[in-house]
């Protein structure tokens, strides 16, 4: 096929990668394996349509097949199947950007900006809009469970297939065009010849590299959509409305989910903390490099905010080491100089996760007088984002360089959905192992005989008439008392190394009994006792899931009991009387079947949120939704608008399938 498209059409570029995908069947097998696939297409066809006694000679054709066919046809089906969705994908961003041109200047029907013109349109004033947005909060959490397998290097094939696609669509030149398809012909082969799956399972720390190999693209794309809610704000409401909070933020199970997992031990889930900070460090790095090769503004050539120059003297008076690094700078390239200071600040903080990964906990350092200073690295993304503003505000105001705050201020977006984390972790275990883990530890105490078969109301007045007191001693050597314990001495860890943001929730699978929340934090409690430097009060929020159609039903109950236990609240108040809920789609799915799931997670939100108004607390739905619709799949804007009235106040969480393999 000489010609590759002709006005885009999707049907000419079905044709055209099909003949390229037979070509390379063809030299890759024979002419045998092209008839037969052929053959097999004609047959689905037919049964497509409803011939009469279709689907009994596809049926026979396929029974026909050796095992060298069958291999043959699935790997050819595979990839025409990955090939067609391209095209679709394809077909869909040109219909969305034919749409945005269609009404241009004005913004694109369920846009961002759409969205906060209909608020405008509907009456909202400008305060109760400021409202709404200082509650949205938005947080995308990975999961370890695999709805889309394929290995990244089917996913690359893929994308530089659709790269090169756009790249003919856009080369008028004929010799351009030939070199192009010569290339999509190529990577087509390619893929033909490449594994679809590895053969051997990856390691858990390959999951977490793997699931969130989205990182780079997550990074590009914040910014345009926060944006895209700043534009949209003062295009309608002007100066009066702006983002006060991070309203887009991530968070990843993979490294910290051990529901049935035995590879996720403490010491993984302490990597991972660490594979995290030290990937969000690292996009920072690149992110300041960026700025330091453009920032050559001179304060010889115009005037700079006073503050920056001091700020950056302040520095240097505080860390002289810093005067040789600065020394490679003109003195008067104070954005330059200023932005070296920030990168300082940032490999010191890398240092200091480095030393946390090889076991040198502490973030102290001594100094020559035998006093500890504190590292003068990151503590927080905070310390970071007000470096970052100090410059902006230097900058603001000077003329011709419009565009420079704004690349601060994507900079800032960037800060404010990833921290020095990435994407906050989250622990999740069965509610059952925390119960046998308490069985073990009072039954060695003597404070219980059997907890495993005390009713809830005796096991909650144990457990807080137990809760942070002092405890006699016991063999915590056991297997799972020795790794649950090992566990919770990590988060105190992380809390006091890290910070608190690091963490997202501690997720209770099958929670049945306001005690399996208690049960999370007894043993913050009593792990606290273990830490040198103190313990924390922070404990991370704590998160019931409820699965089956009981729990679903029992959950307002559940949640009454847990609200009404004192040191809970606590707990809460800690947390601004947030409560977060899970709600599990498959698991209600192979329950109840699909339309009783629906309707039980229908009815449990409503009542869920009928408690927490009673009780003064609000409450946060974290929608454990998979991909395919048995699990809560679908598109997700149409699942939020689905939502139950009252439910959604602003803030929810939505679970996003991981790629692993």
């Amino acid at each position: 096929m000489s010609a590759l498209f002709l006005e885009n059409e999707v049907h000419q570029e079905i044709d055209f990668l099909g003949s390229v995908l037979n070509e390379t069947i063809h030299e890759s097998c024979g002419s045998w394996a092209v008839e037969m696939i052929d053959q097999l297409q004609h047959a689905a066809h037919e049964r497509r349509f409803g011939r009469e006694g279709a689907a009994e000679r596809m049926r026979d054709a396929l029974a026909k097949l050796d095992e060298t066919e069958l291999r043959v046809a699935i790997r050819a089906f595979t990839v025409y199947l990955d090939l067609l969705n391209l095209l679709e994908d394809r077909r869909r961003v040109e219909v969305l950007g034919q749409r945005a041109l269609s009404v241009y200047p004005e913004p694109r029907g369920e846009s961002i900006r759409d969205a906060i013109s209909r608020l405008k349109q509907a009456g909202l004033s400008a305060a109760t809009v400021q409202l709404l947005i200082h509650q949205l909060q938005i947080e995308l959490v990975f999961t370890a469970h695999p709805t889309e397998a394929k290995r990244r290097s089917v996913r690359s094939k893929l994308r530089e297939i659709r790269n090169l696609m756009q790249a003919y669509d856009s080369n008028p030149l004929p010799e351009d065009r030939e070199r192009i398809e010569k290339s999509i012909r190529g990577e087509i082969g390619r893929l033909w010849h490449t594994d679809f799956i590895r053969p051997w399972r990856p390691s858990v720390l390959q999951e977490v590299g793997r699931g969130l190999s989205i990182k780079q693209v997550l990074w590009d794309q914040v910014p345009r959509i926060l944006d895209d809610l700043t534009r949209g704000l003062k295009e309608n409401y002007g100066d009066a409305v702006n983002p006060t909070e991070p309203c887009l933020t991530f968070g990843s199970w993979i490294g910290g989910d051990r529901d049935g997992h035995p590879g996720v031990t403490a010491e993984v889930t302490a990597e991972t903390f660490n594979w995290l900070r030290r990937e969000a460090i690292a996009f920072h790095l690149a992110a300041c490099d960026r700025l330091i090769e453009s920032m050559s503004i001179s304060a010889r050539q115009t005037e700079i905010n006073e503050a920056l120059e001091r700020a950056i003297a302040a520095a240097i008076q505080q860390r002289p080491e810093l005067q040789e690094r600065l020394s490679r700078l003109p003195p008067d390239e104070l954005p330059r100089r200023w932005l070296l200071i920030i990168r300082w600040r940032l490999e010191r903080t890398l240092a200091a996760t480095d030393r946390i990964a090889l076991g040198e906990e502490s973030r102290l350092r001594p100094k020559a007088d035998g006093q500890a200073t504190e590292d003068i690295g990151y503590k927080s993304a905070c310390e970071l984002s007000a470096d970052v503003s100090m410059l902006r505000l230097a900058l603001d105001g000077i003329p011709g360089v419009l565009n420079t705050p704004q690349e601060l201020e994507r900079w800032q977006f960037q800060i404010d959905a990833f921290g020095l984390h990435l994407a906050r972790l989250d622990v999740r275990q069965n509610s059952s192992v925390y119960r046998d883990v308490l069985d073990s530890i009072f039954r060695q105490t003597r404070l219980c005989e059997n907890y495993a078969t005390l009713g809830e109301r005796q096991r909650s007045q144990l457990l807080q008439r137990t809760l942070g007191e002092k405890i006699p001693e016991f063999d915590d050597t056991g297997p799972m008392v020795s790794e649950t314990l090992n566990l919770f001495r990590l988060l105190h860890r992380v809390v006091q190394q890290y910070s608190v943001a690091s963490i997202g929730a501690h997720v209770i699978s099958m929670t049945s009994a306001a005690s399996d929340v208690l049960a999370v934090l007894w043993l913050w409690r009593l792990t606290a006792a273990d830490q040198s430097n103190g313990w924390s009060p922070d404990c991370m929020p704590i998160v019931p899931l409820l699965e089956t159609i009981e729990d679903l039903e029992n959950g307002p109950s559940i949640l009454s009991e847990m609200l009404a236990i004192p040191a809970y609240r606590e707990h809460l108040a800690r947390h601004d009387n947030q409560q977060m809920i899970m709600l599990g789609y498959s698991d209600s799915t192979k329950d109840g079947g699909y339309l009783t799931a629906c309707w039980s997670l229908q009815r449990a939100q409503h009542e869920l949120v009928k408690v927490a108004d009673q009780h003064a607390v609000k409450l946060v739905f974290f929608h454990g939704r998979g991909g395919s619709l048995g699990r809560g799949g679908g598109p997700a804007a149409r699942g939020i608008l689905s939502l139950p009235e009252g439910t959604f106040q602003g803030r929810l969480r939505l679970t996003e399938q991981g790629e692993v393999l």
